[in-house]
């Protein structure tokens, strides 16, 4: 709508058509605006979860080596306490073997040999103090595998506490993200809806002017023509 057109259609429908114009391109540079703002805020909710995350994973990372560690040093003392008590009963078994050695042969000078009940009572005891070796080794190390397990069960409940930390940051900045960019949609569509509604009754409007306007040049036209022809033949 031109503005020598404003004797027709008037300058307020200009104006106000220009009106929504501009209003439609502030809306777009608006919208704009705001998704660079919920970028912005978007990325330092992400920025500060990773932050978070990272932080925490090297907490957890260096908790878990330490109990390795820690359950590895136990396992090696034990290990060493198994040794030191086998070679004790070792030698408690080599030196009692030797004792049986010396009785049976002191038997066999007195009687010319040593009895059945002798022989076969060593060689029991014997057998005895290497079942004695064995019930200590599995002892020990029972009590060691019973303390790692109960170890290891509290600190897995420990780490699994502290991942539920980093699971429940990650769902609040999710959860924040999206409330972020609910607002930020929902603040453009309601500019929008309101813009549409104005600029459709304004182009409603027009449009009638508009066809109004050609329909009457049209008849204004060939009044002229006719009038133009009525002339000439006169």
């Amino acid at each position: 709508m031109p503005e020598e057109d404003d004797w027709y259609y008037g300058a307020d429908l200009r104006i106000e058509g220009q009106r929504i114009a501009d209003r439609g391109e502030q809306l777009h540079h608006d919208q704009r605006t705001l998704e660079a703002e919920e970028a912005v805020k978007v990325r330092k909710i992400e920025a500060d979860y990773e932050e978070f995350e990272k932080e925490r994973r090297v907490e957890l990372n260096g908790e878990r080596s330490a109990f390795e560690t820690k359950m590895a040093d136990a396992a090696d003392r034990a290990n060493m306490e198994i040794e030191l008590r086998t070679r004790e009963l070792e030698r408690a078994k080599e030196e009692k073997r030797k004792e049986f050695e010396e009785d049976e042969r002191r038997m066999k000078e007195d009687v010319g040999a040593a009895s059945t009940e002798l022989i076969e009572g060593n060689r029991k005891a014997l057998e005895d103090m290497d079942q004695l070796i064995r019930d200590e080794q599995q002892a020990t190390e029972s009590k060691r595998a019973a303390f790692e397990s109960e170890q290891r069960a509290f600190f897995d409940r420990q780490e699994a506490l502290r991942e539920q930390v980093i699971t429940d940051r990650r769902i609040s900045a999710v959860t924040n993200i999206r409330r972020i960019r609910k607002d930020t949609l929902s603040r453009i569509r309601a500019d929008e809806a309101e813009w549409q509604g104005e600029a459709s009754r304004w182009l409603y409007t027009a449009k009638r002017k508009v066809e109004l306007k050609a329909r009457e040049d049209a008849e204004a036209k060939a009044l002229k023509k006719v009038e133009r022809k009525s002339t000439a033949e006169a």
